[in-house]
């Protein structure tokens, strides 16, 4: 028994029975089929048929990183799905090494490093690794083939919040390594898929949580982003300037209803994806929602309410209890760009991003993982 314990922590064999996990798990999808957006995206993108960076640059500039992977795919597979699930499968599995290894980062922070007992530090990394490998929720983000935007962007994410605690912790020479990992993979998720602009955020809630452990330049850094991303978003919608008019557009997928009817709508959609987190029955593509509630609905204020109370328990938390502050601080910082004022056409589409929210319960020895970053492969 001893020797099967000694085993089980090693890191090898944790990294190990992941990849074991995630091949079992979705090693029978590589005869998926193309659908929905695949068609388009895939088999009738002429942007694909050459590796030029001029012309995958002119078909999708913002997401150029992630449009050159399907190009290598297409390249030397062809329109066969096989090539392009496999890829989506070592992405996935990439990402889940990831969450292990912030896990076990997070473990080393000073918030943490004299208050978790011995056995949470092989245990809750794996743990945590292994609920994003096989939660439900994941299945769009690997098998739905042109989804890989999103989990490639999640495997860029994770890396970068790896690369930051790690060159927080380093001294000496080493920081300089770890920059460049925070860089490369800061410039890589910028350019595979929006959500990645939530970044400066998430490595904000990690000095508050983990690093800085609360101190007040830290807080004024967080108010300072708030009050000039209010600024900024009251800007584009009251200011008639040129560059605040194009940023308008840009942040903003579809006229058919406002920022305001948006953000009601999401106020529900918030909840709904937590329920799915907990309890993912019933999972689609498509839930139905096409119409925008209004802000005097008392389901929206109900929910908004609760979202606040929310977030003021985890930030006054966030002192005594980090892990599980930090998850459920990551859960709402991985939905602002899909879920606040920039809106989209889907108002509820299928959860696919990282599921790794971060909340563990250290000192009771019960990991409990809210959907934070499972959030960082939802896409709609």
């Amino acid at each position: 028994m001893d020797r099967l314990k000694r085993l089980g922590r090693r890191p090898a064999f944790q990294l190990f029975v992941l990849a074991l996990a995630v091949a079992l798990t979705y090693g029978h999808t590589l005869d998926v089929p193309f659908y929905l957006d695949d068609h388009l995206s895939i088999e009738k993108n002429p942007a694909l048929r050459t590796l030029d960076p001029a012309a995958l640059w002119h078909d999708s500039p913002r997401r150029i990183v992630g449009y050159y992977t399907l190009a290598l795919n297409y390249r030397f597979g062809g329109s066969d799905p096989a090539g392009y699930h496999l890829v989506n499968l070592l992405i996935h599995l990439a990402a889940t090494w990831l969450v292990w290894g912030l896990a076990r980062a997070l473990l080393d922070t000073p918030a943490l490093r004299d208050r978790c007992p011995k056995g949470a530090r092989w245990a809750l990394p794996l743990t945590a690794a292994l609920i994003f490998a096989l939660h439900p929720l994941q299945i769009q983000a690997v098998t739905y083939v042109v989804q890989r935007l999103a989990s490639l962007t999640a495997l860029w994410y994770l890396a970068a919040l790896l690369g930051y605690v790690k060159l927080r912790l380093a001294t000496g020479p080493v920081r300089w390594g770890w920059v460049g990992l925070c860089a490369a993979a800061t410039l890589l998720a910028l350019f595979t898929k929006e959500n990645a602009f939530t970044l400066p955020l998430a490595w904000w809630l990690l000095e508050l949580a983990f690093l800085s452990r609360g101190r007040f330049w830290v807080w004024m850094t967080g108010a300072t982003m708030l009050a000039g991303a209010l600024g900024l978003l009251w800007a584009t919608s009251h200011l008639e300037v040129g560059w605040l008019r194009r940023l308008d557009a840009l942040t903003r997928e579809t006229r058919w209803f406002g920022r305001g009817d948006y953000l009601a709508a999401q106020m529900k959609a918030l909840w709904w994806y937590l329920r799915l987190f907990f309890w993912p029955a019933g999972l689609r593509l498509d839930y139905g929602f096409h119409r925008p509630p209004a802000w005097s609905d008392p389901g929206v204020i109900a929910a908004a309410a609760g979202h606040l109370a929310v977030l003021a328990a985890a930030l006054r938390c966030v002192g005594r209890r980090p892990l599980p502050a930090f998850g459920v601080l990551f859960y709402y910082a991985a939905h602002v760009v899909e879920s606040s004022v920039i809106p989209i056409k889907d108002l509820v589409f299928e959860l696919e991003l990282p599921r790794f929210g971060g909340q563990f319960n250290i000192w009771g020895l019960n990991p409990a993982l809210v959907p934070g970053m499972l959030s960082l492969e939802i896409d709609r």
